[in-house]
């Protein structure tokens, strides 16, 4: 999905006039990462810009989402890998293999959907506010970084061929 502001690969899901973006993390503190101001920030603007291109692009009536943080069982191999920095933090040798005792209490440890079997225990739900105001907001400020890009582009446009497009958001 794209406009002449913004590209994405495309929201997680959406229901009648609502957007979501999940996010999966696989340690319990992950579920904290967004209690500061600062944190959110970043996924709000994220929110509101699929708001923008689903109403636009999509002919939707999206008026608010929100970012949903979910606790997940690690795959095996990030299992694997915590195992081992763990073994080699015991004091073991990289090179030495693990016992199989040790890597299935690594994975027991690991086991959240186990642990909480009930997939509320393990969410979090952040609203986002989604207005015509933050549309225009994200015109305007895009608006200004093409406008920043194009005359950084100028000054520089021989000095490093082929170097400078990398940075162009659309």
């Amino acid at each position: 999905m794209r406009n002449d502001y913004l590209k994405t690969r495309g929201y997680d899901w959406k229901v009648k006039r609502f957007v979501f973006d999940q996010k999966n993390v696989w340690d319990p503190t992950g579920l904290k990462l967004l209690q500061e101001e600062s944190e959110l920030a970043l996924y709000e603007w994220q929110i509101r810009g699929y708001k923008m291109l689903i109403n636009e692009l999509e002919g939707g009536n999206i008026e608010s989402g929100a970012v949903i943080r979910v606790l997940m069982n690690p795959t095996e191999e990030q299992v694997l890998k915590q195992a081992k920095i763990m073994f080699v933090n015991d004091g073991n040798d990289w090179a030495d293999s693990m016992p199989t005792e040790f890597v299935q209490e690594v994975q027991d440890m690991f086991d959240f959907e186990a642990k909480f079997p009930d997939i509320a225990d393990r969410m979090r739900i952040y609203p986002v506010e989604c207005t015509a105001e933050h549309e225009q907001l994200i015109r305007i400020y895009v608006g200004l970084a093409q406008e920043y890009y194009e005359s950084l582009a100028e000054r520089v446009e021989h000095v490093n061929d082929g170097k400078v497009s990398m940075f162009r958001n659309v």
